[in-house]
């Protein structure tokens, strides 16, 4: 350790680290790039559960699987443009993103195998596929 160098307070220690916890990480713009991201995500994930309930089919299902895992590489790719990401922003999308498998799969599956599912029940369960999706971009927006 070099003598020279000053050495770190308490106070000083604590007035740093209170200056760093306050300062924004992002900006307005990235913030609203990663909430939109988020929106396209949730949406394509609702979407992609309606379409393979309607179709129904190996054929129709995978062409509309491909199709939206397309467009979801494309909102990717925008959403990487943004300079900063946001606080908090990982942790929203992991948590958004367990959620909607753990509705997903166990939930709906369950639900479409055990009964006769209607075709009401299949876009009824396209917004509640992506409402953890749309709650993590509304929170990635009032989280600062």
């Amino acid at each position: 350790m070099d003598e020279n160098a000053p050495h770190l307070t308490p106070e000083l220690a604590r007035a740093q680290l209170e200056h760093a916890a306050s300062t924004r990480v992002g900006n307005d713009r990235d913030r609203w790039v990663h909430s939109i991201a988020m929106i396209a995500f949730g949406l394509l994930m609702g979407l992609n559960h309606i379409l393979t309930d309607v179709v129904g089919n190996v054929v129709g299902s995978g062409v509309g699987t491909w199709g939206l895992a397309v467009v979801f590489a494309l909102v990717w790719n925008w959403r990487s443009r943004a300079l900063t990401v946001p606080r908090h922003t990982h942790v929203a999308v992991a948590v958004a993103f367990f959620t909607t498998l753990a509705v997903m799969f166990p939930g709906l599956d369950l639900m479409r195998i055990t009964a006769l599912e209607q075709p009401w029940e299949s876009i009824v369960s396209g917004p509640v596929v992506a409402a953890p999706m749309l709650l993590a971009a509304i929170w990635i927006q009032i989280r600062r």
